[in-house]
């Protein structure tokens, strides 16, 4: 056997013979979120609520949380909320039940500590619902998560003005001028500003998740479900290659 050959199969060794990952414990000891909810109306976009929701779900059963888990998800209206835009001739698209309005979630004073805001083609037209809810409920929540242009529905609620945020990349100057009292940053594949985490475009809702859940849970339960999900993860909030493409600067 060559030399080389042999220096290459002995360096693969540890690779072949390491551990697969454990089931980490939970190392945040504070209390943990335990009401959830999503925002959807008409030309949501699936993937920028849903990656989001999955994760958690995947967190909930992975780690045994699901008993005091509960989850809302909350529109303007009681019927299933299509993501077929409002604007759009299309007839093909999803709906995802309704199980509260906007109005019966603030008149009864649930519990809310997480609220996720995912953004849609139909965004601009959710605003003058969503925007005043969102204010509402705001003072419950532990924490804030949007996802694409769901940053551009929460700014008009006021709570992101003075704030860092973040917003998909594409067409980046005029989504930001729509709220210039936000503190917009790019690059940035999701910011953290106090309990409001913001995340770019569609597919960043995964790393935000796992970035929130490593603040919240713990690295090491971040790590693991990454593994799971067997996604490459950001390494960092900046590592946000489509700032430049979409050629947006803060």
């Amino acid at each position: 056997m060559r030399v080389s050959t042999f220096v290459t199969l002995i360096s693969a060794i540890p690779v072949a013979l390491s551990t697969p990952p454990q089931l980490p414990p939970i190392s945040n000891t504070s209390a943990l979120p335990v009401h959830f909810g999503v925002i959807v109306y008409p030309g949501f976009v699936f993937l920028d609520a849903f990656t989001v929701v999955d994760v958690i779900n995947t967190l909930s059963v992975e780690f045994g949380l699901w008993p005091n888990m509960r989850f809302e998800v909350i529109s303007e209206k009681k019927a299933p909320a299509s993501t077929i835009p409002s604007i759009s001739n299309s007839t093909f698209g999803q709906s995802v039940v309704v199980t509260s309005t906007y109005d019966e979630f603030i008149a009864s004073n649930k519990p809310l500590d997480v609220l996720i805001v995912p953004g849609g083609y139909s965004s601009r037209s959710a605003i003058p619902t969503a925007a005043p809810f969102i204010k509402a409920v705001y003072p419950r929540l532990q924490y804030l998560l949007t996802v694409c242009v769901g940053a551009l529905i929460t700014a008009q609620a006021g709570i992101l003005d003075g704030r860092n945020a973040t917003v998909s990349k594409s067409n980046w100057a005029n989504k930001t001028a729509r709220a210039p009292n936000v503190n917009w940053k790019a690059p940035a594949r999701w910011v953290a500003d106090g309990n409001i985490w913001s995340g770019s475009s569609t597919a960043s809702g995964l790393d935000l998740v796992l970035a929130w859940i490593g603040h919240v849970y713990g690295q090491p339960v971040s790590q693991y479900l990454g593994y799971l999900y067997e996604f490459d993860r950001a390494d960092n909030s900046t590592d946000d290659p489509f700032s430049g493409i979409w050629e947006a600067v803060s």
